[in-house]
């Protein structure tokens, strides 16, 4: 649904420090992972860490990836580049 589709916002997209995560319905949210182009998983945050607004990927090198949320019925999967 739209409202769905309206629920996550990253910015900014590419960033330099950290990308900020905003969540309408951070309660749907069971974790929110970061994989490299090898589907390595470098960053997970679990359920109990997320909030409406997170920031991750201080620890990420220079490159592309994708921000994966985890929700009870579907996986998005978002490209997120690193300066």
């Amino acid at each position: 649904s739209i409202e769905e589709e309206n629920a996550f916002k990253l910015f900014p997209n590419p960033f330099a420090g950290s990308i900020c995560v905003q969540i309408e319905n951070s309660e749907a949210v069971r974790k929110i992972d970061v994989v490299d182009q090898l589907g390595r998983i470098l960053i997970v945050v679990e359920h109990s860490s997320i909030s409406n607004e997170i920031r991750i990927g201080e620890s990420l090198k220079a490159g592309s990836y994708f921000l994966r949320v985890h929700t009870s019925n579907e996986v998005k999967s978002y490209l997120i580049i690193k300066k």
